[in-house]
């Protein structure tokens, strides 16, 4: 396993056929995925438990959970157990816990557990539609809660933690449940839920309310998409910019919706809104409501709460690192049971990317030593016409020099993934190439 993950990330978006040395080379690999006596889990742990000791040396530790579908093609045979997305399209999906750190801008810690899930047959899509006996909140609350809960368990007290998640998991059951066992999270409200009363809403509250903060807030671009299962807000194309935001906040009383499947009869959170009053034209605004057990009661615990819901999107940069940095969903292995093995071997590689990305944009002088080999690093410098490297080149630097050899430009801003990937590709051929002609000389 050690071997194939160094084989792997020194070019994570290469096949496994363009790694492997030799046609025996790729046989090993491949028994290895498809080994029966090897388990995800198992290949998975390790990063699991750095991941923890890491945790262990921060104050304050933010877990981003969500979940992302792999979608796989099959032409001429099906892959065993892969499933069916809700799409209707091959594959399965897998619910993630990623932790970072709020006092290093971020800075991505690594994994600390995963869910995945996969429907066997196409009918059995029907068997997850609500019905009265087990309504939609509660079909949506039992994976975050179990992550969340594992995860706790894992930390044992070893840093403050706080849960965020998005709209998916607005479900009674889920916060009552975690704020029942003093489990800190934020999560995006979807339903904008009634008071005691049963008359007023959450939203009432906030109309009567005054803006107490104003904040600017850099708003990446996105594609637009749909909500993935029918829930969860649908994402409108989005132009990159800088938001005036407007910030409320306020203490309030739930009562449990009659069709919730929950033994907590109420229970009070504090809500935060923030809102983009006037909007650029033609542009979605900015409107997220911050369902939270975390303080309100100065500016600065709301501005907190507003700073720990924007590390959510760490996890979203994270799947990209993972599907495009290494290239998971083009990976050609015929059962559920190998891809998961190989989504366990390459899920650490893809938070060694993105840890990569992060530091070169918030610790620019950080020594490249810290992230890859002297030998990468030679020959690295040999190959590199772009970005020239020094004697003693920072992580920015070398992530710069590597998007160079995929061929992107400085004059076009930070790289992406596609081009991080195509210049570990390319660096993947000059190691092997100086290796055989080490051994060469050897001989």
């Amino acid at each position: 396993m050690a071997k194939l993950a160094e084989q792997v990330s020194k070019a994570p978006g290469l096949s496994f056929p363009q790694l492997a040395a030799n046609p025996s080379e790729l046989e090993a690999t491949y028994r290895f995925l498809s080994n029966e006596n090897i388990t995800w889990q198992a290949v998975l742990e390790p990063h699991v438990q750095a991941t923890v000791g890491r945790c262990g040396q921060e104050e304050q530790v933010v877990v981003v959970h969500d979940t992302s579908e792999f979608s796989f093609k099959t032409e001429n045979e099906a892959r065993e157990g892969i499933g069916y997305l809700s799409s209707g399209q091959t594959g399965f999906e897998a619910h993630f816990a990623l932790a970072v750190s709020l006092e290093a801008k971020g800075a991505p810690l690594g994994l600390l557990g995963v869910i995945p899930h996969a429907r066997a047959k196409k009918s059995d899509r029907d068997r997850t539609r609500p019905t009265r006996k087990r309504p939609r909140e509660q079909l949506e609350a039992d994976r975050w809660r179990k992550l969340a809960v594992e995860t706790e368990q894992r930390l044992q007290g070893r840093a403050k933690v706080v849960h965020v998640m998005d709209s998916e998991a607005d479900s009674y059951p889920l916060f009552a449940e975690l704020a029942a066992q003093k489990i800190g999270f934020v999560v995006r409200a979807y339903h904008n839920r009634y008071l005691e009363d049963r008359m007023s809403t959450m939203a009432d509250v906030f109309e009567k309310s005054e803006s107490q903060l104003f904040r600017e807030v850099p708003i990446s671009p996105r594609k637009g998409r749909k909500s993935r299962g029918g829930k969860g807000r649908a994402n409108l194309r989005r132009n990159g910019r800088v938001a005036t935001l407007r910030i409320k906040s306020a203490r309030i009383e739930f009562p449990r919706p009659k069709t919730a499947q929950s033994t907590h009869e109420r229970v009070a959170l504090n809500v935060v809104k923030v809102y983009e009053s006037e909007p650029p034209e033609d542009q979605p605004p900015v409107e997220w409501i911050l369902l939270t057990t975390e303080p309100i009661d100065t500016p600065d615990a709301v501005e907190r709460v507003v700073d720990i819901y924007r590390l959510r999107w760490k996890i979203e940069e994270y799947f990209k690192a993972l599907k495009t940095g290494c290239a998971y969903e083009r990976r050609q292995l015929m059962s559920l049971h190998s891809l998961l093995n190989a989504l366990a071997l390459l899920a650490p590689i893809a938070w060694r990317l993105l840890l990569m990305r992060h530091l070169a944009h918030h610790d620019e002088q950080r020594p490249a030593g810290d992230l890859i080999s002297r030998a990468e690093l030679d020959v690295l410098r040999a190959i590199s016409t772009r970005v020239k490297l020094g004697p003693a080149p920072s992580v920015q630097q070398v992530l710069w020099a590597i998007a160079g050899l995929g061929g992107h430009l400085k004059n076009n801003g930070p790289p992406g993934w596609q081009t991080i990937w195509a210049g570990f590709g390319v660096l993947a051929v000059a190691l092997r190439a100086v290796a055989s002609m080490k051994t060469s000389d050897q001989s």
